[in-house]
């Protein structure tokens, strides 16, 4: 590089002499990469795990009634005292 070039000039055949990408680029990739391994990831463990779960808040049971009554005739529940 000649001493006689202005820093714009300098600046600019530095840039032509830089052969690889960019730190920016290499960061854009990694960033690109690992977003695309977590979507990945994420889209594995739906189709393997999460699909097969249901949940629902409202769900109602077609059964008859029943009663539900005590075994033993008694108005309030007996406390049962444990010997230590």
């Amino acid at each position: 590089m000649p001493l006689d070039q202005s820093p714009t000039e300098q600046a600019a055949a530095t840039r032509a002499v830089s052969t690889g990408p960019s730190r920016r680029t290499r960061l854009f990739a990694i960033l690109g990469l690992t977003i695309v391994a977590l979507a990945g990831g994420y889209f594995i463990y739906w189709t393997l795990v999460a699909s097969k779960h249901v949940e629902t808040d409202d769900a109602y049971v077609q059964a008859s009634t029943a009663q539900v009554t005590a075994l033993a005739p008694s108005s309030r529940p007996r406390r049962v005292r444990h010997r230590r």
